[in-house]
């Protein structure tokens, strides 16, 4: 989890974990710049756990196009903020 973050505890299904990763990650590009490296890389690993949740909850049967959306957004930020994130590292 990005510093900063608030989590939400209300249950949400099987896709609130994923969704908070994803609310996390949204909020760790947003101040990407303020970031220290030792975060930029918490995010990149966090970037993982998302695609490790995807694959879980898909082979579950779960609906994610809404958070399938978020990510392709998330995965296109990152590519757009590649030099921020190759300096910070």
């Amino acid at each position: 989890m990005v510093k900063g973050s608030i989590q939400n505890t209300e249950p949400r299904g099987a896709a609130g974990p994923l969704r908070d990763k994803i609310r996390d990650m949204e909020l760790g590009l947003a101040k990407l710049k303020r970031l220290s490296g030792e975060d930029v890389a918490a995010l990149l690993k966090l970037r993982d756990e998302i695609a490790h949740d995807v694959a879980a909850l898909t082979e579950q049967g779960v609906d994610l196009r809404p958070e399938l959306t978020r990510i392709t957004s998330i995965d296109g930020m990152l590519t757009s903020k590649a030099g921020i994130i190759v300096r910070k590292g």
